[in-house]
């Protein structure tokens, strides 16, 4: 997933795997933005508290207010689903492994027609654009 970022005549682009935590919890709480009202990013990583061998990754972001900035709270959430397709466990080449293409592909589709290509923040446009693989990646026949 790439987001363009235009700020006049800068565009900074920000880009993450389409399949991953950084776009899931970007893409989860894009509705609870508000159009009008800029936005920013922050990446974040941190050590699992209930396995330490584990990464845990995300994007969070804030919006300005006439207060300051605020943390956007995620629109889906573990305790409130609403419509997201869960993932699905499924088995590849005898392992089982979490699917999470429709989840994604869901969450990706709502931003992109709801409201990223809406969204203007001063003189900030945010666009999405939904890619799947990269140019070096083995093709599978």
């Amino acid at each position: 997933m790439t987001i363009d970022l235009i700020d006049g005549n800068d565009i900074y682009q920000v880009s993450t795997q389409f399949s991953g935590r950084y776009s899931s919890s970007f893409l989860k709480a894009i509705p609870n933005t508000t159009a009008s009202m800029a936005v920013r990013l922050l990446p974040w990583s941190m050590i699992d508290k209930n396995d330490p061998t584990k990464k845990v990754t995300g994007i969070t972001l804030y919006q300005e207010s006439s207060n300051g900035w605020y943390k956007i709270p995620p629109y889906y959430t573990k305790n409130e689903p609403k419509d997201l397709p869960q993932m699905k466990q499924v088995t590849i080449k005898g392992k089982t492994v979490w699917d999470d293409f429709e989840m994604m592909d869901f969450l990706f589709k709502n931003a992109q027609n709801c409201y990223l290509h809406t969204i203007i923040k001063g003189s900030i446009t945010t666009e999405v654009t939904h890619t799947t693989g990269t140019q070096d990646e083995d093709l599978p026949f």
